[in-house]
């Protein structure tokens, strides 16, 4: 509170901890806001019909974090313990320990930038959980695993930690770490950007050495893996990347040591490096995908038995920052039209462009950097040439069409009619 002239006035961290949620939707917009997705599949568009469901939720702080935290548990897939002996009572065990969602979650909420119009995300895939705050870290990434912290909001901090909604004191991220690590489970990934002011938290409830696992990983026995290369294989297998950083932290191994087995897996052609402003990362190789298509069919064609040396590089024409965002169904039809552009080349006429921004854009949804990117072109210059006289025609839809500068906008072919049209 604020005491001028005999008034009294709450202050902003006061309104965003305990005042009506009318008020707060006023005063912050989407700066208050937690927006929870729920995801149908690994990546953000996985089917035409579903493509997910969203649910807002804004209010007091201290009201907020328990009605999130209640969405998030009922979608967690339970397993389930004998309590006693006899087996005649059980109890559930949430597929992810409820102690790191809830530190993920307050860490969001106690960390994020308030003076940005956008809601903490809080995205449910198929197989992992992101919770993203506008915020870049104000500790030093390397310092993730030693105890303090540096609080942006000292006062939310400080009432969160008094009702014993976090019970880290600053080492929320190293607590987390322990937990999942204890249970099996790959450590949380952590990543801050500053220059987009941002701050993402990756949880993967993904069983490490379960027995699905451990069948998928015979076929690469060959190559004699360590346990943590093994490790490495099944994350970039549900995440499509992986940082330098994350693989010493997820390892719990030092520079030396990581640099040693990554340019391994590179000489084996299961990884590949790329470069990313201020970081180096490592996305699938020719081996490793090949090995994901086959995983496809196998879904669609249980009988079709599996060999590595039967696995045919096809899809090694597909660049490798835009795979992660294709579908695993879909990554044939896109490699497909991908040798079309090769054979167009570096001219092509604009009917040629036309016609292959409609075949990509019939198999799922892309936005325009992703569209470039496959078409080897400038993004502005493909959004000004193209995109936006293809929509005027209502040769292509927008995704959003309700928010036309929306941030993950993209781009699809509602009839596939019309795709005969155009070739």
């Amino acid at each position: 509170m604020i005491v001028e002239k005999k008034e009294v006035y709450p202050t902003v961290a006061g309104i965003l901890l305990f005042g009506k949620a009318e008020v707060i939707r006023l005063q912050f917009l989407d700066g208050a806001r937690i927006e929870y997705t729920v995801i149908e599949g690994k990546e953000w568009i996985s089917d035409d019909e579903k493509r997910f469901t969203s649910k807002d939720i804004t209010g007091p702080l201290i009201l907020v974090l328990p009605k999130i935290m209640k969405l998030i548990m009922s979608d967690i897939l339970d397993k389930f313990a004998s309590l006693t002996e006899d087996k005649i009572r059980r109890v559930e065990i949430p597929a992810i320990p409820r102690e790191v969602i809830r530190e993920a979650l307050c860490n969001a909420i106690m960390h994020r930038d308030y003076t940005e119009c956008r809601p903490i995300q809080v995205d449910k895939f198929s197989n992992r959980i992101e919770v993203k705050n506008p915020g870049f870290s104000l500790k030093p990434e390397e310092d993730f695993d030693k105890n303090g912290s540096f609080a942006r909001n000292t006062i939310i901090t400080t009432v969160f930690r008094e009702l014993l909604f976090s019970e880290c004191k600053g080492y929320g991220i190293k607590f987390t770490q322990q937990k999942m690590r204890k249970m099996g489970f790959p450590i949380p990934l952590i990543e801050t950007t500053r220059s987009k002011n941002l701050f993402t938290f990756t949880i993967l409830p993904q069983l490490l050495n379960d027995q699905k696992n451990i069948e998928w990983l015979k076929r690469f026995k060959k190559f004699d893996l360590s346990d943590e290369e093994a490790k490495t294989l099944v994350i970039l297998r549900e995440l499509g990347g992986l940082r330098s950083t994350d693989y010493k932290a997820l390892n719990n191994v030092d520079d030396e040591t990581s640099i040693s087995q990554m340019e391994k897996l590179q000489r084996l052609g299961l990884i590949e490096k790329r470069n990313n402003i201020g970081s180096v990362y490592y996305v699938p190789a020719y081996t490793l995908w090949n090995s994901l298509e086959a995983d496809s069919k196998v879904s669609r064609n249980e009988h079709i038995a599996l060999d590595e040396d039967s696995l045919s590089p096809k899809l090694t024409v597909i660049p490798a920052e835009v795979i992660p965002a294709i579908s695993n169904d879909n990554l044939s039809l896109v490699a497909e039209v991908i040798k079309e552009v090769q054979k167009a080349g570096k001219r092509p006429h604009s009917e040629v462009i036309r016609s292959l921004v409609m075949k990509l854009c019939s198999i799922q949804p892309f936005t325009a950097g992703q569209l470039a990117v496959l078409l080897e072109r400038n993004s502005r210059w493909l959004q000004r040439e193209y995109l936006k006289e293809m929509l005027q025609a209502n040769e292509l839809e927008r995704l959003y069409p309700d928010v036309p500068s929306h941030k993950k906008q993209a781009y699809f072919v509602k009839q596939k009619a019309e795709l005969n049209k155009a070739s």
